[in-house]
């Protein structure tokens, strides 16, 4: 859910392993945190008990920054929790009636969840 753009500046022109982490305009913080958990959780998980790396290509080095991309389309159907209140409340009644806007849910991790991502 979170577009990720390359930091140049880092790598000299070389490909970078770098990205920041840019938002949505009309995603919430509160889904940005609540992903980043996730983020943390999936890292933590690509090790086994003994410590080794499982197998596959590593993940991105996504930096948190305060990037906000204004050009991405919405994603119709979500819970009204997930896109930013500001965001919505200079939408026209119009707008917002498109989006099909559900009611808020629960953003709590579990206690394991955050115990990964700690």
């Amino acid at each position: 859910m979170s577009e990720d753009e390359p930091d140049w500046r880092s790598t000299g022109g070389k490909t970078s392993r770098d990205y920041f982490v840019v938002r949505p305009v009309w995603r919430s913080q509160e889904v940005t945190n609540w992903l980043r958990v996730m983020d943390y959780v999936y890292l933590a998980r690509r090790f086994t008990a003994d410590g080794r790396v499982t197998r596959g290509s590593w993940i991105r080095n996504r930096k948190p920054s305060s990037k906000v991309d204004h050009t991405t389309a919405p994603i119709k159907g979500l819970p009204i929790n997930f896109y930013d209140e500001e965001w919505v409340g200079s939408l026209p009644p119009r707008e917002k009636r498109r989006l099909k806007i559900r009611k808020a849910i629960d953003l709590t991790h579990t206690k394991e969840m955050i115990r990964y991502a700690s």
